[in-house]
């Protein structure tokens, strides 16, 4: 019985010597070399740096070709060859509403540089003067405004292929910021006895 009880007070004692001593400031923490050890310190997360967007370079604007002296006149001379060819001729033509609705039938005349439409003329829109622009393709654009003494307004414009064959085009009338449009294009054309001609011409 001495025996046994011996035997716990050494197990005992030897258990008290091998644990680490607490420290009791800190609430019973464990002691590692006569110091308290301190819980490792909570992380910080990290943000991040923000990326900046990379700006685009802006793109380099096309520059206009300048033209030479010659290339101007030569060009004039184009516009007015063109404007000749083209004077004294008549052309048929179907309207449809871009809207939707039936075609009609008109007739737009080049005479003496200026430019008709019938039905318009029916409506008192007068001849007007247009000005022409020949395309890389050697087609030809054309364009006019007319206007009538109650200030109606109808803006033309027409494009000639370069065979001088057929016509296509817009025929729009501005009416309280909104814009009532027609497509034209032509059926037949015909070349007209010019009007100093008509004139030499005797009276039966």
């Amino acid at each position: 019985m001495l025996r046994f009880v011996i035997v716990v007070i050494m197990s005992f004692f030897c258990v008290c010597i091998s644990a680490p001593p607490l420290d009791a400031s800190s609430g019973g923490v464990p002691m590692q070399g006569g110091q308290p050890t301190s819980p490792p310190p909570p992380q910080q997360e990290v943000t991040p740096p923000a990326v900046k967007a990379k700006k685009m370079p802006p793109s380099p604007k096309k520059q206009r070709k300048e033209l030479s002296p010659e290339e101007r006149q030569k060009r004039r001379d184009l516009i007015i060859k063109e404007k000749a060819g083209l004077n004294n001729t008549e052309w048929d033509i179907e309207v449809v509403p871009l809207g939707g609705g039936s075609a009609t039938k008109d007739t737009i005349t080049f005479r003496e540089k200026k430019v008709s439409l019938l039905g318009l003329s029916k409506k008192k829109f007068p001849p007007t003067n247009y000005t022409l622009t020949v395309q890389e393709n050697g087609g030809v654009v054309w364009e006019t405004m007319q206007t009538t003494t109650h200030g109606e307004v109808a803006f033309i414009r027409g494009e000639i292929d370069p065979a001088m064959e057929t016509m296509q085009g817009i025929i729009s009338f501005p009416k309280g910021g909104v814009s009532e449009d027609y497509s034209f294009i032509s059926v037949a054309q015909r070349t007209l006895e010019s009007q100093s001609q008509d004139t030499q011409r005797p009276t039966p």
